[in-house]
């Protein structure tokens, strides 16, 4: 939201603030004061703070388009005013100046409030030129007649205090939209923290599950050896050195699966099966090591223990295996029934 208002601010504040706005201010031998708003022209000179104050005067033709009679040295600054149309604003100067007036007024010859701004070249151009609306130019030329009414030039104050209010309200909402956008960064960074603390917890082990598992002496009864070394630090095991076994039957120094368990995830380094798994011989899924169902609990790694037990497991846990078995032994016995009907002696013993 703050945002968008600065740049709203950016696309329509910028261009009044280029825009060389005066004033102008008309007092009568009545003492009755009349202000309009005025623009000064890109190619005249500058009004000064002070303001300049001087007398108008209407001349002919009144568009100033051709050269003016050359006015007297006066006491006090005249100020020409002319009607646009028929030449450029440039032209209506420059001939202002060469008449010696101080300023040149031009006013709008349409009923337009908004203000045109003159442009046109700078070379050469030493008097102040502003445009005025039709309604203000009107009042200036019906007052022309009284010689003692005078005419201020002064720049606007208005629209000077405008534009500090404006450049306040730019930093006012550019500092917030910077605190804002720091703000926004920063909860999502936190989120994104969050979330993987969240997950990061939820990896690890509870208290309860490691109360769980089973603890071991290496080489002590009932001890199954399936390896020699720490498969996370790499070391051999010593004699009476204390192990954990995870539900998978791998075994680990505590010290280093503890570790792994709490600050990295929850499942066996070596099959990858979670260790938060109550051991159970349901059916097998992608936590559980390979054949893990069909050996009832033992490891997959082949240990100690005698080949062929191990090989009556596998046998008993794969139908497919069976079916072979039985395919092999029926040709052997076969086979062996077929050598035996043609020997001489069994052919002797069928007479």
């Amino acid at each position: 939201m703050v945002h968008a208002i600065l740049i709203l601010l950016l696309l329509y504040g910028i261009p009044s603030l280029r825009r060389a706005a005066g004033s102008l201010v008309l007092m009568n031998s009545s003492n009755d004061s009349f202000s309009f708003d005025s623009l000064e022209a890109s190619f005249s000179r500058r009004i000064p703070m002070a303001g300049v104050i001087g007398r108008v005067i209407v001349t002919d033709p009144l568009d100033a388009c051709q050269p003016l009679t050359v006015r007297k040295n006066s006491d006090i600054s005249e100020f020409l005013l002319s009607i646009r149309g028929d030449c450029d604003f440039v032209t209506k100067v420059r001939h202002a100046q060469d008449a010696g007036y101080v300023a040149a007024i031009i006013y709008n010859n349409e009923e337009n409030d908004n203000l045109i701004k003159m442009s046109g070249h700078t070379k050469g151009t030493k008097i102040f030129a502003v445009f005025i609306s039709k309604e203000a130019g009107e009042v200036l030329y019906s007052s022309s007649n009284d010689t003692s009414s005078r005419c201020y030039l002064l720049p606007t104050y208005k629209n000077t205090a405008e534009s500090l209010v404006f450049i306040s309200l730019m930093c006012l909402l550019t500092v917030l939209a910077v605190f804002s956008t720091l703000f926004f960064v920063r909860r999502h960074r936190r989120h994104q923290t969050n979330s993987g603390f969240q997950e990061r917890e939820a990896s690890k082990m509870a208290w309860e599950d490691f109360r769980s598992l089973r603890i071991v002496l290496y080489g002590g009864d009932g001890f199954e050896k399936f390896s020699t070394c720490c498969a996370i630090c790499l070391e051999d095991y010593k004699q009476g050195e204390r192990l954990r076994i995870l539900p998978c039957r791998h075994e680990f120094h505590i010290s280093c699966i503890d570790e792994w368990l709490k600050n990295r995830r929850c499942f066996c380094p070596i099959c990858k099966m979670d260790a938060r798994l109550k051991h159970s011989k349901g059916s097998p899924s992608e936590h559980t090591p390979l054949l893990a169902s069909c050996t009832h609990g033992s490891s997959t790694s082949i240990s100690s223990q005698n080949f062929e037990q191990y090989n009556q497991q596998i046998q008993q846990c794969s139908p497919r295996f069976q079916d072979e078995n039985n395919l092999r032994q029926g040709a052997f016995l076969r086979s062996e029934c077929d050598v035996s009907s043609t020997a001489p002696g069994s052919h002797s013993a069928s007479h």
